[in-house]
């Protein structure tokens, strides 16, 4: 039978309330009353989060009472400059929202600040050596229960960094029970390089028991870089990686001349110092390139061009090959298919990313997983639970990544809950899971972004920006809808479906796709607005 589903909720919402009072006590020096964010504007006024954390003595905890789910900047980023602690109600009751105009918050060095749940959205950044469209980072920072969703740093020019599309750590970063999730990052100048769509790391970042989905890198000119989808890290940076998930993550280069470009390292790239990846999952992390002259490839999932990368009963599957570029072997890895990362070579049997219990998706380990009861015996579990919270082993002994799966009452691997993907075919019977990618094309170029909503998507809303897509992966066979929200002074002027069996059927009236995705098909559709 599969794992009680409310129980994985109340026994992971135990470990993150303790987590955030210790991260509580730790930064605020001294603690003082909670002052409390009363208003949703952004003007300045009395009640508001920016004239809230402005007037804050150091040390203060900020709370909120509000009725909107949504604080959108007007003033430009949020700069917290003292110790600070934010809570707030629940990433799923409250975002600070950026309104595609600038980065959210900005972190100074010599600050020690704790933030929880919050989502953070809609940062945006197009100016040369931009940096963390979400936050930016100088001090020390905790995260927890942290959305950081849809932020995005887009740079038209030559011979330029811009990086970290939801966050830019210069300092100390620790990230727990957290998602990060459709932040992008590109460049379409010549030599410029993207890099970092969820994370850019020059200082020390520690991520626990969090999942980075659908982040992205792109170029389009000569001689352009794109590296690290996921996470970047670079100079003295280090990445510590425990009990979490990246999946789904992406990094493309498109050069229309003969400069080529640069190109690789979907999930992780390495260009910094040490990175230490233990218990963790990383699936269907991708690269493509598209040159007018010629491609450096760079590994499809994790690549170490500087420093040291060491993986420990973690798994890595369902990239192009070669997914591993200098990566050390702790123990009890396991890959799949190709076999240039380190331990066993054998399928995991991932199951489709989807809420299995615990504050973050995760990937479940089919029947038939290679993964279950995997970690050499008597090898001691590397971490007495997995990333949502439930004991190791469950077993005999653990299973390898980030993701322990309940065993008994008959049942093989899975457990957990949630996700309906989640079925129990034997090896042979297994469906070929597809995908669905929703690109947004706007004309003229603008800089507005478009809401989506969508039925039997594991995401039922999203926003994109001009040129932005988002791709769902490990689709069963079935139909599913995706509908664009209209927006004041534009028109919708075309929606078109690549689809190979030709089973989709759009409606501009509607603003709707219903797409009837066959076994392993990949449908993609284009909905383009014209300003009026």
């Amino acid at each position: 039978m599969l794992g009680d589903l409310s129980c994985l909720r109340r026994r992971a919402l135990a470990t993150l309330v303790g987590v955030l009072a210790a991260t509580v006590a730790v930064t605020a020096q001294p603690a003082g009353a909670a002052v409390v964010v009363t208003s949703c504007l952004d003007d300045g006024s009395p009640g508001t989060l920016r004239q809230v954390i402005s007037a804050a003595p150091a040390g203060e905890t900020v709370v909120f009472n509000l009725a909107c789910p949504t604080i959108t900047l007007t003033s430009g980023e949020i700069v917290i400059d003292k110790n600070l602690t934010i809570a707030g109600p629940g990433a799923g009751a409250l975002a600070i929202d950026g309104n595609a105009t600038g980065r959210v918050f900005n972190i100074m060095a010599g600050s020690t600040v704790a933030i929880s749940g919050l989502t953070i959205q809609n940062g945006r950044l197009t100016a040369p050596f931009s940096f963390g469209a979400g936050i930016i980072n100088g001090g020390t920072l905790a995260l927890a229960g942290v959305n950081l969703v849809g932020n995005h740093i887009e740079f038209a020019g030559i011979d330029f960094l811009v990086a970290g599309g939801a966050i830019a750590n210069h300092g100390d970063l620790t990230v727990t029970a957290s998602t990060l999730s459709g932040n992008t990052v590109s460049c379409t100048g010549s030599e410029c390089e993207a890099s970092g769509g969820a994370l850019y790391n020059t200082g020390t970042a520690v991520i626990i028991s969090s999942t980075l989905s659908d982040n992205g890198v792109s170029c389009v000119a000569d001689a352009c870089s794109a590296l690290g989808g996921a996470i970047r890290s670079q100079g003295l940076g280090m990445l510590t990686l425990t009990n979490s998930t990246v999946s789904g993550n992406r990094a493309e280069c498109a050069a229309a001349g003969n400069g080529g470009c640069r190109v690789g390292a979907g999930g992780y790239f390495n260009g910094g110092d040490q990175a230490t990846v233990t218990a963790s999952t990383f699936a269907e992390n991708d690269f493509s390139c598209a040159a007018g002259g010629f491609c450096l490839l760079f590994a499809s999932a994790i690549h170490t061009g500087g420093g040291s990368t060491t993986l420990t009963q973690t798994i890595v599957a369902g990239g192009p090959a070669d997914m591993c570029a200098g990566v050390g072997d702790g123990g009890d890895n396991l890959s799949f298919p190709d076999t240039s990362c380190p331990g066993i070579n054998a399928d995991p049997h991932l199951l489709p990313l989807a809420d299995n219990g615990g504050p973050t998706q995760t990937h479940a380990l089919g029947v038939g997983s290679a993964a279950l009861d995997a970690v050499t015996p008597p090898g001691p579990c590397a971490v007495a639970t997995d990333q949502r919270g439930v004991s190791r082993p469950q077993g005999p002994a653990c299973d390898i990544g980030a993701y322990e799966a309940i065993q008994g009452g008959g049942g093989g691997g899975g457990g957990g809950g949630g996700g309906g993907d989640q079925d129990d075919d034997d090896d042979d019977d297994r469906p070929r899971r597809g995908r669905i990618t929703i690109i947004e094309d706007e004309r003229p170029d603008r800089d507005v972004t478009f809401g989506f909503h969508t039925k039997n998507l594991s995401r039922t809303t999203f926003r994109l920006g001009d040129d932005d897509r988002r791709t769902f992966r490990g689709l069963r066979a079935g139909t599913y809808t995706v509908a664009q929200n209209k927006k004041d002074g534009w028109k919708l002027d075309t929606i078109v479906c690549k689809d190979p069996s030709r089973n989709t059927r759009v409606s501009v009236d509607t603003r709707r796709a219903t797409i009837k995705l066959k076994a392993g098909e990949h449908v993609t559709c284009t909905f383009t607005n014209k300003k009026r």
